[in-house]
C-alpha cells in the first residue's frame, strides 16, 4: 500500500466508511505506517526518555514562581482542550491538532527550566518521531481523560520538587505510547488472521510496510 497523501477530513470521513464497510480502516493505516517500525518507536521512546528526565530533573532544581505559572497555564489549557476532544464523537482533526500542541506545550514547559538549548532541541526532534504514533493510537483508542490526569500526576509531583515520583510518572507517560501502539498493531494482526480464512494463510509480514515502501513528504 502506497500513501500518497492524507488529508485531514479524512477523521471526519475515514469512521463513516469504516462503519459502512466493516473494516476497521484506522487500524489498517495504522499497519501501514507502523507496521515494520515499531522497534524504531521503541527506540524512539527509549532516548527521549533518557534525556526528558535529564530535562527534568535540571528544570526541577531551578524552578521559579514564574516557571510554575507557565506550567500551571499550560497544564490548565491542555485540561481544556482534553475535555473538549473527549466530548467529540469522533474527534475533528482541528481539535486533535489543537490537543497535541497544548500537549507539546505543557511538556516542555516544564522542561524549559533545563538550562540547555541543545537538549530541548534534540527533545524537541524526538517527541517530533514519537507524534506520529499518537495521532493513530488517540483515534484508534481515545481516552483524553485519563491523558489529562496524567499530566496533573506529572505536575503535582513538579510543584511538589518530587523528583522520584515525577520521574516515576513522566516514564509510565512516555511509555504509553509504545504499549498503545503494540496493542493496535496486536488488534490489527488478529483482525487480518480472521480475515485470511477460507483465503489461505497470510503471509508473515504481509501487512506490514517495508522500510523504503512509498514515497514520504519532504
Amino acid at each position: 500500500v502506497f500513501v500518497i497523501e492524507a488529508n485531514p477530513r479524512a477523521s471526519r470521513t475515514l469512521p463513516f466508511v469504516a462503519k459502512a464497510t466493516g473494516v476497521p480502516l484506522a487500524k489498517v493505516a495504522a499497519r501501514v505506517i507502523v507496521g515494520a517500525t515499531l522497534e524504531e518507536l521503541r527506540d524512539v521512546c527509549a532516548n527521549r526518555l533518557l534525556l526528558e528526565s535529564v530535562a527534568f530533573e535540571r528544570s526541577v532544581e531551578m524552578r521559579d514562581p514564574a516557571w510554575q505559572d507557565e506550567v500551571r497555564g499550560a497544564l490548565d489549557n491542555f485540561e481544556a482542550l482534553s475535555h473538549d476532544a473527549a466530548h467529540q464523537e469522533p474527534v475533528t482533526a482541528t481539535a486533535l491538532m489543537a490537543w497535541e500542541d497544548a500537549h507539546r506545550r505543557h511538556h516542555f514547559a516544564i522542561l524549559s527550566r533545563c538550562g540547555s538549548p541543545w537538549l530541548l532541541r534534540l527533545l524537541e526532534l524526538l517527541y517530533d518521531q514519537s507524534v506520529r504514533y499518537r495521532y493513530l493510537t488517540i483515534q484508534a483508542d481515545p481516552d483524553f481523560a485519563a491523558i489529562a490526569q496524567r499530566h496533573r500526576t506529572l505536575t503535582k509531583a513538579v510543584f511538589a520538587a518530587d523528583k522520584s515520583r515525577g520521574l516515576e510518572a513522566l516514564k509510565r507517560h512516555v511509555n504509553l505510547t509504545v504499549a498503545s501502539t503494540e496493542k493496535l498493531d496486536g488488534a490489527l494482526n488478529r483482525y487480518l488472521d480472521e480475515q485470511s480464512v477460507g483465503r489461505g494463510p497470510r503471509k508473515k509480514g504481509q501487512a506490514h510496510a517495508t522500510p523504503g515502501s512509498g514515497r514520504r513528504g519532504g
